[in-house]
């Protein structure tokens, strides 16, 4: 039974030993989320860095960001345009399929050229293409105004006021492209900006209570593995020892035995009667 009490021991050894292991797993986790949580948080402060940059430069020179963006547009196009010229030469085998990319090419190519000589082409591009379909929109709004004048139903007059400034306005960005481009990249850098501030503000607060609640996790995995190892102390006597066998044995012996204390007894009776 002794055998019995060291094994248990060493079970109670084991287990403690099992215990810590899966309470320390917490702090392992707790480690590996918070390398994870840096290397987010330095990514997320590159990023928000670069937005505010982009859009300070935005805000402030809306002009020549506008047409530093519309050469490096043009020069990447030349780019694309002069490798397809090159596969065309090349590729071994000609045909139809091949002709056709050497075509895309130089046509890329050539409007990429533009592009990059005439940086204010693309800029002003975009507020002419946005005015063009602001005219059509209003010219419509005017012709479903003209079929509630027709109608002779309520509503004709403002309609047809709404349909009118719409029109106008259409009109203005057609003819002031440069302007709205300008207008619309400041509007881009404050969004940019606003942007890159909100994420730093949101990026500190996630750290600070991911950071806290790691905290709190490492403190109560300290916490269950000390308790852990304190209840299963292998010093402490799980069981008493108990050995039946010697109990049996002597059990056993003492009837056989005439010097015990019954055989004497019954020595001193019989001792009795024959006297």
């Amino acid at each position: 039974m002794a055998l019995f009490h060291r094994k248990s021991g060493n079970a109670g050894v084991s287990g403690a030993k099992a215990a810590g292991a899966k309470n320390s797993s917490p702090g392992n986790k707790a480690g590996v989320l918070g390398r994870d949580l840096h290397r987010m948080k330095l990514e997320k402060i590159a990023g928000s860095l670069i937005f505010i940059l982009l859009g300070i430069v935005l805000f402030i020179w809306p002009a020549a960001a506008m047409d530093t963006l519309s050469r490096v547009i043009g020069a990447v196009l030349v780019c694309e345009g002069v490798v397809a010229v090159l596969l065309f030469f090349f590729n071994k085998e000609k045909g139809f399929a091949s002709s056709a990319v050497l075509i895309l090419g130089v046509i890329i190519a050539v409007i990429g050229y533009w592009i990059f000589t005439h940086p204010a082409f693309l800029t002003d591009l975009v507020p002419v293409i946005t005015g063009l379909i602001i005219i059509i929109s209003g010219i419509v709004n005017i012709t479903e105004a003209v079929m509630i004048a027709r109608m002779k139903k309520d509503g004709f007059a403002p309609s047809l006021v709404l349909a009118v400034i719409t029109v106008a306005l259409g009109v203005m960005i057609l003819l002031r492209p440069g302007v709205v481009a300008r207008f619309v990249a400041r509007v881009m850098g404050a969004v940019l900006v606003y942007n890159g501030v909100s994420d730093l503000y949101i990026i500190s607060r996630v750290t600070g209570k991911v950071r806290q609640a790691a905290a709190e996790a490492s403190a109560l995995t300290v916490t269950a593995t000390e308790t852990t190892a304190q209840t299963l102390d292998p010093d402490a006597p799980l069981y008493e020892d108990f050995h039946p066998s010697q109990e049996a044995e002597g059990g056993a012996q003492e009837p056989a035995g005439s010097s015990g204390p019954t055989a004497q007894a019954e020595d001193s009776i019989f001792d009795g009667r024959d006297d």
